[in-house]
């Protein structure tokens, strides 16, 4: 009797643990919505979507009777939890529904036991039951966009790079809808047509690739049907990309990214942890030429995005050894005036990034990004006065308007620090345009690294050299310019 009662028990368990299941019917009028342009009923490109299939917007499509006239879709979903309550929206030819005036707004449910009951009424798409009085119509529409500033920043090679613009007909997906290039000049076209009406509109963007970085504009455009153009049966969007002739600088400037790792820890899923072996380097990473964003999840292999700062006094650190780090960035005519970017300590050093490449501290929380807002477009130099975990809009410590140093001789300087592990700075001067190398040898003369191998103006320069691959020991460093050369020795200890 007693191993009776434990089964009993057992599988009394085991049934409460299980959550109870239902279908749950949804309905959705699309005849105002399919009398505006936003989709083709013949195709049923209705879809449903929400916390049910992680926001998905392609993956539960809804379906009508097509022996009729009917323009109410329907979808039967089972295995929803009982007691649940589900957020969700519907979408017609890839537009999201509006609720309410707002983005924001979803529909909501909870699941009740018996699927009898689960049948929601009808409703129309966007809570609008109007039909319009104009008859949608096909619209020729001319995305064209003006890369004049991006190719004079050298951002975006107009020979080889290409141009894409994204919403909601593509899937948001580059590559569909491809730019032309242009046989002369800087504006990129593409042609494609829609069925709308007057007050059709639709959210865009542009984005392009260049040496495999995926550069997006800062937000989005709002497409909008005139009458005047829904006449005409056509409408060009001409601008530049990222609006770029109302935001950008006209004069460049130099910018100093300045960060406080005093109290740096790590975010790693939320919970703050120190790094286990220190700091050792710390890099800047951003949404504005010459910077630029890693692929999604950070990979160790885009540590060649990296822009690395230091803190030995130079290249505008005003104090070696603070844990104030800095790196001073020239911006170029046509940059943005404001910038998104973020630190990393530790990028690509697994072991000591804590776990994560993309490790600084979401406060305050719902902002992943530091902003900085240039304050003129006449501006030459600033600095921001971050502080490692302090998300947000960052404040610019003042313009400093002092005259650049004239440098008029080469120099290579010491490495800082010397010895090092694994990481050091290299400091190196040119007068004069030309092409600059700057390499790495062992004691057998073997080059172990290339640090510099382009065409640099006459400028001051800092150069990180990472020698986590290399073993301990002495190693030369070799500055070659015009009819320059100079070499020093550094010393790796681990």
């Amino acid at each position: 009797m007693k191993y009776f009662l434990t089964i009993v028990f057992l599988i009394g368990a085991v049934s409460i643990s299980i959550a109870q299941m239902s279908s749950v019917t949804f309905r959705v009028n699309m005849g105002p919505a399919a009398a505006r342009g936003l989709l083709d009923v013949s195709r049923g490109d209705a879809y449903l979507s929400g916390s049910m299939n992680g926001w998905n917007g392609s993956s539960i499509q809804m379906e009508r009777d097509e022996s009729t006239t009917d323009t109410v879709y329907t979808i039967t979903l089972s295995d929803m939890i009982v007691d649940s309550v589900y957020e969700y929206k519907f979408l017609a030819g890839g537009n999201w529904e509006l609720i309410g005036d707002n983005d924001e707004n979803h529909r909501m449910y909870q699941v009740k036991p018996d699927s009898a009951d689960n049948i929601l009424p009808v409703v129309y798409f966007s809570d609008d039951p109007t039909y319009p009085e104009f008859s949608a119509k096909e619209i020729t529409v001319n995305f064209k966009c003006n890369m004049e500033l991006d190719i004079a920043k050298g951002a975006f090679d107009p020979s080889i790079d290409e141009l894409s613009v994204r919403a909601g007909f593509n899937g948001w997906n580059a590559g569909i809808s491809t730019l032309k290039k242009p046989l002369s000049g800087t504006v990129f076209s593409f042609d494609t047509t829609f069925i709308m009406i007057p007050g059709h509109t639709f959210e865009y963007v542009y984005t392009y690739v260049h040496n495999g970085n995926t550069t997006w504009e800062g937000k989005n455009s709002v497409f909008s049907l005139t009458e005047d153009e829904y006449n005409a049966g056509e409408d060009t969007e001409l601008r530049y990309f990222n609006g770029a002739d109302t935001i950008s600088t006209t004069t460049g400037f130099s910018l100093c990214f300045q960060t406080d790792v005093s109290n740096a820890q790590a975010d790693i899923g939320g919970v703050q942890t120190p790094f286990p072996n220190g700091i050792k380097r710390i890099g800047v990473i951003g949404g504005e030429h010459p910077l630029a964003w890693p692929a999604i999840g950070w990979p160790d292999a885009d540590t060649t995005k990296v822009k690395w700062m230091n803190d030995s006094g130079v290249d505008g650190d005003l104090t070696a050894g603070d844990n104030i780090w800095t790196l001073k960035i020239d911006f170029s005519v046509g940059s943005l005036l404001k910038i998104p970017y973020k630190y990393s300590i530790n990028y690509g050093m697994p072991g000591d990034n804590a776990g994560s490449n993309d490790n600084e501290i979401y406060l305050p929380a719902g902002d992943a990004n530091h902003w900085v807002t240039i304050p003129s477009s006449t501006a030459t130099a600033l600095r921001t006065n971050d502080v490692w975990g302090t998300i947000g809009e960052t404040v610019v410590t003042g313009t400093d308007k002092a005259q650049a140093p004239i440098i008029n001789k080469f120099s290579l300087e010491q490495n800082y620090p010397n010895p090092f592990n694994p990481s050091t700075t290299i400091k190196y001067t040119v007068p004069e345009a030309g092409l600059v190398t700057l390499k790495v040898y062992n004691l057998l003369g073997q080059e172990v690294a290339v640090l510099v191998n382009e065409v640099k103006a006459a400028s001051e320069n800092v150069v990180n050299f990472d020698a986590s691959g290399l073993s301990s020991g002495l190693y030369f460093y070799q500055l070659n310019a015009k009819n320059y050369t100079a070499t020093k020795k550094m010393i790796l200890v681990k």
